[in-house]
């Protein structure tokens, strides 16, 4: 299957121009109305502001040395009230050297290894030093003893610590990089990434972009190699598994392929873009009927999924000679997708949450259905 990334309107460029080499200084407020403004400005869609968004919270999620980001493990998950951290912890040390706040930490984690909010202070500043696997090990160490509420909130959090850009010239990097693969700059932005990685070689974020513009420019086996070592940082993180499933697919390997997507959030495997390509896998394996099954469950539940409407009269028509009751059926849903086809463009319900830039814009996806809805009319008038 061929992958596309989602276009936006306009290059976000600059989203920081302001050269800020430590947050330190500035508010958070601040950042955020100069972010939404350039957005503004540069006509970006909603999808990408959201990513950009997500991505300056997680810099100060690092840099606040987890006394903001530390609002994500509630108290009442059993911090010790009598288990205090230094002083100069608290305050969230930016001025100070960071080896000896770790260390300070670690004597601390010593006395109370499963305090969280020790865990968490901790976790923020091993990923400020830049051992990012280390920090993402400590939280999903705490979240396996926690309720299922917590131990969302804890992945979440961990999440936003592999992901997160300490200094600001390294975002702005990263956005170039972006922006060239939306471009279909493969090239360019394969370089890019690798500048930031010899930097900060455990940058999830990074190394996530790099696995799906290597696997858009066909070199899947390197891709597996860079989205393999994005999930040995952080084994949670659904972007992570959901590409390497689909690096493992381009590769012709189905059965990784499904375990990576077995391995998906519930939340993210019922999402469009995880049905589609569970079902791709199915199909590809010669579970036929399992994977038709599949998306006409997804439509029950969720009919402006126009993609899959597509897909499924695709999977109806394979074969030398599909019968005509198969034809007639794969011209019904064709239909439907094209009369549903405004409302699924309307209501821009992306995967954020697994944010995989697979959907497909009403404007490309509309001639594929006539296409195909066209191929079917052939067949059944020429009997």
């Amino acid at each position: 299957m061929k992958i596309e990334l989602h276009r936006k309107k306009a290059p976000l460029k600059q989203v920081l121009s302001e050269r800020v080499e430590s947050v330190g200084g500035a508010g958070i407020f601040s950042w955020l109305a100069f972010l939404i403004l350039t957005c503004f400005r540069f006509g970006v869609e909603k999808s990408h502001f959201l990513r950009s968004l997500y991505l300056v919270i997680g810099i100060f999620a690092t840099l606040e040395g987890g006394g903001w980001a530390n609002s994500l493990i509630p108290d009442r998950i059993g911090y010790n009230a009598n288990s205090t951290l230094p002083l100069d912890l608290k305050k969230s040390p930016k001025s100070q050297n960071w080896t000896d706040v770790l260390h300070s930490l670690m004597l601390v984690h010593e006395q109370h290894p499963k305090d969280p909010k020790v865990v968490g202070e901790l976790a923020s500043v091993l990923s400020r030093v830049g051992r990012r696997s280390e920090s993402v090990g400590l939280l999903l160490g705490l979240a396996e003893h926690s309720s299922p509420e917590v131990r969302r909130q804890i992945v979440q959090r961990s999440k936003v610590l592999s992901r997160g850009f300490l200094l600001n010239s390294r975002f702005e990097l990263y956005q170039e990089g972006f922006n060239a693969l939306e471009a279909q700059k493969y090239r360019s932005a394969q370089e890019t990434f690798e500048r930031i990685l010899r930097e900060d070689p455990e940058n999830c974020e990074v190394l996530i972009q790099l696995g799906k513009g290597l696997i858009l420019s066909n070199d899947v086996d390197t891709a597996i190699q860079k989205l393999s070592q994005a999930k040995r940082i952080n084994p949670t993180d659904s972007e992570t598994l959901y590409w390497l499933a689909k690096a493992f697919l381009a590769r012709g390997n189905t059965k990784e392929a499904l375990r990576e997507l077995g391995a998906l959030d519930p939340a993210i495997r019922r999402s469009e873009a995880g049905v589609l390509s569970l079902a791709e896998v199915q199909f590809l394996s010669g579970q036929n009927q399992q994977a038709i099954r599949l998306l006409q469950a997804d439509l029950d539940q969720n009919p402006l999924h126009v993609q899959a409407l597509w897909w499924l009269a695709r999977m109806k028509i394979q074969g030398v000679k599909p019968d005509q009751d198969s034809l007639w059926s794969a011209r019904k849903d064709l239909q439907l997708a094209l009369s549903r086809l405004d409302a699924y463009v309307l209501e821009e319900k992306r995967d954020w949450a697994l944010d995989a830039e697979t959907r497909r814009l009403g404007k490309d996806l509309k001639p594929e259905i006539q296409k195909l809805l066209q191929q079917i009319q052939v067949r059944l008038e020429s009997g």
